[in-house]
C-alpha cells in the first residue's frame, strides 16, 4: 500500500489508520503509538527486467510507527503464566498449558500453516516458513530464523506471545478463522480512492459484510478469554479482602467480649457459688461450675454475633462491593485492550497479503510494459 508520495507504508501503520478511522479519530491514541528509527527501503525498477526489489539504504533512514498497546504485556504475561513449557519439533510447536482444574496438558500447533517469509523477515499470517530459512530455532517465547532473500542470509525474529493464547489447556490462535471475503476486500480496489495513487478509504470497508462478520467473531472469542483471565484476579482479591476483615475484627472483639465477660461475670459468680456450692456438696460444686461456664459460653456466643458477626457482614459486602467494582472496570478496559489487539493482528496479516498482490500487480505491470516498448 503506498502513500501519496509513493512510500510503501508498513502493514502496522495503515492497521492503525483503519483503527483509527473506525474511532472516529483522525490519528490513532498517542499512548498506542511508539515510533521508532529503522534504515529506509527503496525500490528500484530496472529497464531490462520485470523484478520488483527492495534494497536497504544505509544513508538515510525513516521512521515507522509500531503499536505497543498495554494490553500486549498484559496477554503476553498471561500466556507465559499458563504455559509452563514450549519446543519446537520441526513445524510443531509442543507446549504444556494450563487446565481450569488447575492441572496442565500437552497441546501442539503447526506454526508452518501461520508463519511465512516475506523478504527475508518471519511474518505471521503466511504460510512454509521453512522451506525459506536454513535454521530455526525456539529460545523461550521467541522464534529465531535464518531466512534466505535474494542470496543473503537475514536473521528475523518473531514474539509467539503476540499470537498465541492458551485457554483451558489448549493452545490456540488469537486470530485463527481466516476470511476469504475479508482477503478479497483488501486485495480489491473498491475501497480504495483512485488518485496518481491510492490510498485507503476507510469509509467503504467499515460497510461490508465480510469485516462486520471478522470483527463480531474477535469481540465473541476475546470477551470469552478475558473472563477466563481476570477470574482469578478477581477471586485473589475478594478472597484476601474477607480474610483481611475476618481476621482484624475477630481479633479485636473477641479479645474484648472474653476479657469483660470473664471478669464481670464467671470470676465474681464463680467464686459466690463455689463458696455456697462448697457448704452443700462437692457435687454440688462441679454442678455449679459447669452452669457458669455454659452461662459464660452463652454470652460470649451472643456478644459476638451482635458486636463482631453484624459489623463485619456489613463491612464484608462494603469492601466485596469495592473490589467487584474495580473487577469489572478491569475487566472492561481489558475487554477493550485485547479486542484492539486482535483487530491489530488481523489487519496485519490482511495488510501482508494486499502488499503482495500489489507487489504482484505492478511486477506484471512493468513486465507488460517492457513487451509493449
Amino acid at each position: 500500500m503506498s502513500s501519496s508520495n509513493g512510500t510503501t507504508l508498513p502493514p502496522t501503520l495503515v492497521a492503525t489508520h483503519l483503527i483509527s478511522s473506525l474511532n472516529g479519530a483522525s490519528t490513532p491514541p498517542p499512548s498506542y503509538l511508539a515510533v521508532t528509527k529503522q534504515n529506509g527501503t527503496a525500490t528500484s525498477h530496472s529497464s531490462n527486467t520485470s523484478k520488483v526489489s527492495t534494497k536497504t539504504s544505509h544513508s538515510s533512514t525513516t521512521s515507522e510507527v509500531s503499536i505497543k498497546s498495554s494490553s500486549e504485556y498484559r496477554s503476553s504475561s498471561f500466556f507465559k503464566h499458563t504455559v509452563s513449557s514450549l519446543h519446537l519439533d520441526g513445524d510443531i510447536l509442543h507446549a504444556q498449558c494450563l487446565k481450569s482444574d488447575g492441572t496442565y496438558g500437552s497441546s501442539k500447533l503447526n506454526l508452518s500453516e501461520c508463519i511465512g517469509v516475506v523478504c527475508g523477515k518471519l511474518v505471521w499470517g503466511r504460510r512454509d516458513f521453512r522451506s525459506h530459512c536454513k535454521s530455526v530455532k525456539l529460545e523461550k517465547y521467541t522464534l529465531i530464523a535464518e531466512c534466505v532473500y535474494e542470496g543473503e542470509t537475514i536473521k528475523s525474529t518473531l514474539d509467539l506471545t503476540r499470537y498465541l493464547q492458551s485457554y483451558d489447556g489448549t493452545l490456540g490462535l488469537k486470530v485463527a478463522k481466516p476470511s476469504p471475503e475479508l482477503s478479497s476486500l483488501f486485495s480489491e480496489s473498491r475501497w480504495m480512492k483512485f488518485k496518481i495513487v491510492t490510498e485507503p478509504d476507510a469509509s467503504m470497508v467499515i460497510q461490508n459484510a465480510a469485516f462486520k462478520d471478522a470483527f463480531s467473531s474477535i469481540a465473541q472469542t476475546t470477551s470469552k478469554h478475558v473472563v477466563a483471565e481476570m477470574t482469578e484476579d478477581l477471586v485473589e482479591s475478594v478472597t484476601e479482602t474477607i480474610k483481611r476483615s475476618l481476621r482484624d475484627k475477630v481479633k479485636v472483639e473477641m479479645t474484648r467480649v472474653i476479657s469483660e465477660t470473664m471478669k464481670r461475670q464467671v470470676r465474681d459468680t464463680l467464686s459466690v457459688r463455689i463458696e455456697e456450692a462448697f457448704a452443700a456438696a462437692k457435687k454440688s460444686v462441679l454442678v455449679a461450675c459447669n452452669t457458669v461456664i455454659d452461662e459464660a459460653v452463652n454470652k460470649v456466643t451472643v456478644e459476638c454475633t451482635k458486636s463482631i458477626i453484624e459489623p463485619i457482614g456489613d463491612d464484608v459486602v462494603s469492601q466485596c462491593s469495592v473490589a467487584i467494582a474495580k473487577a469489572v472496570t478491569s475487566v472492561t478496559e481489558t475487554t477493550v485492550e485485547h479486542f484492539q489487539e486482535r483487530v491489530e493482528i488481523l489487519l496485519e496479516r490482511e495488510m501482508v497479503s494486499a502488499s503482495l498482490h500489489r507487489a504482484n500487480t505492478e511486477a506484471s505491470f512493468l513486465k507488460m510494459l517492457q513487451h509493449v516498448v
